[in-house]
C-alpha cells in the first residue's frame, strides 16, 4: 500500500516551508510547518478555507494578546498575578464571543485562543510585537504554501 497524493503534497509543502523559513527568512519554521500540515486538506478549496480561517484566528488572538501585553507592560499588573489569570479568562471569553458574532468557523476560533494564550502565557521572553509578527507571517506563508502545493496534480507526478 503506497502513500496517496496528499501525503506527498504535505511532505513537499513541509520541505518548501522549512527551506524558506530557515534559509531565506532565518526563522525556526515551527509555525509555518504547523500551518502547512494543518492546512493541507483533501482539495485546494478546503485548504484555502481552512487556512483563511486559521489566519483570521491568528490575527484575532495576536491582536488581543498584543494589546493585553502592552497594557501589562505599562501597568502594575504582574504576569504571574491572579489578575492576569482573570484577564486571560476574560479575553478567552471575548475571543469566543466575537468569533461567534462574526460566524468564524471553529478552527479560526480555537486558533485565536491558542495564539492569545501563547502570547500571554509562554512567548519565551521574546518582545510581544516580534512574537506576534513572526507568528502571523509564518502562519500566512504556511497556508499559502499548502494551498499552492495542494493545487498541483500530484497523481500525475507520482505515476
Amino acid at each position: 500500500m503506497f502513500p496517496g497524493a496528499r501525503i506527498y503534497k504535505t511532505i513537499a509543502a513541509v520541505a518548501i516551508a522549512l527551506i524558506l523559513s530557515k534559509y531565506v527568512l532565518g526563522l525556526s519554521g515551527f509555525y509555518m510547518t504547523v500551518a502547512v500540515v494543518l492546512s493541507m486538506k483533501t482539495d485546494p478549496q478546503k485548504s484555502y478555507e481552512y487556512g483563511k480561517n486559521r489566519v483570521l484566528g491568528t490575527l484575532l488572538g495576536g491582536l488581543l494578546g498584543y494589546l493585553i501585553m502592552m497594557l501589562v507592560k505599562h501597568s502594575p499588573i504582574h504576569e504571574e498575578s491572579i489578575l492576569m489569570v482573570l484577564i486571560n479568562v476574560g479575553c478567552a471569553y471575548l475571543i469566543l464571543w466575537f468569533a461567534k458574532l462574526v460566524h468564524m468557523p471553529e478552527n479560526g476560533t480555537t486558533m485565536g485562543c491558542v495564539v492569545f494564550f501563547s502570547i500571554t502565557l509562554i512567548r519565551f521572553n521574546q518582545p510581544v510585537f516580534d512574537y506576534v509578527s513572526i507568528r502571523v507571517i509564518e502562519t500566512l506563508i504556511g497556508v499559502v504554501i499548502a494551498t499552492i502545493v495542494n493545487s498541483i496534480d500530484f497523481k500525475k507526478l507520482i505515476k
